[in-house]
């Protein structure tokens, strides 16, 4: 199970997909510095390389503000879950030529209940902040979602 998960996602899916979004990143930088009459990243490694590592742990050891009002359950866990569940269809995609890491009988269900229930995730995340503009985002995902 272990080797299948390490075939189907690290290597090459996980791996790649990381090291690609990183070399984009550097990539939208510089080439939107000379539109934006800026520099861009310069310093940070060769050619501003790290700048995305750096922006990256600097996103991890900011403050989480929970404001007042809130579902605090409701508010921390419902972007991690629809994060999970958004990324979760990718298991049963056969990426390499053994098959997919996970498979059923009713793959296909799960795959299209998966991908429905994301919309509604968004609206719970929007309904737990407790603020009308989140709440009206949350019912406008929804509402995409559902006439698309």
């Amino acid at each position: 199970m272990l080797s299948t998960f390490l075939d189907a996602f690290l290597f090459p899916g996980l791996l790649y997909a990381l090291v690609w979004t990183v070399g984009l990143f550097w990539f939208f930088r510089k080439f939107m510095a000379p539109l934006h009459k800026r520099v861009g990243p310069y310093y940070n490694g060769p050619h501003g390389s790290y700048q995305t590592l750096f922006d990256l742990s600097k996103l991890w050891t900011k403050e989480s503000i929970t404001p007042h009002g809130v579902n605090p359950y409701l508010f921390s866990i419902m972007p991690l879950l629809a994060v999970i569940v958004g990324l979760l269809p990718n298991a049963f995609v056969p990426w390499t030529p053994s098959g997919p890491a996970l498979t059923s009988s009713v793959s296909l269900l799960v795959l299209v209940v998966l991908i429905g229930i994301e919309p509604f995730l968004f609206f719970l995340t929007g309904f737990g902040s407790q603020n009308k503009y989140s709440f009206l985002g949350g019912i406008r995902v929804l509402t995409q979602a559902i006439s698309f």
